[in-house]
């Protein structure tokens, strides 16, 4: 964990950090998590070399309930083959 100091707002900081990284830890956010990174870790060699930038718009579109493979497809290289993970 990162500590955050602040003048005279250090503790309130420093619990918030505790605070978001506690919720950020649920079932849901786990699983979801783990389904991305096994798509992306099976399929890594297909997508654009930046796709680390897309990340947000990635998680954001899964969140809403895009399928993750759908997600993933606009940021696919045009020439390398693509094919959805099983």
């Amino acid at each position: 964990m990162k500590n955050v100091r602040l003048a005279n707002k250090s503790t309130t900081k420093k619990l918030h950090l505790v605070a978001t990284q506690k919720a950020k830890t649920t079932p849901e956010y786990d699983e979801t998590a783990w389904a991305i990174w096994t798509y992306y870790r099976d399929n890594k060699s297909r997508f654009v070399s930046d796709i680390r930038d897309y990340r947000n718009a990635i998680v954001a579109d899964i969140h809403s309930g895009t399928p993750i493979a759908t997600a993933f497809a606009p940021y696919r290289d045009p020439d390398r083959s693509f094919r959805a993970a099983a």
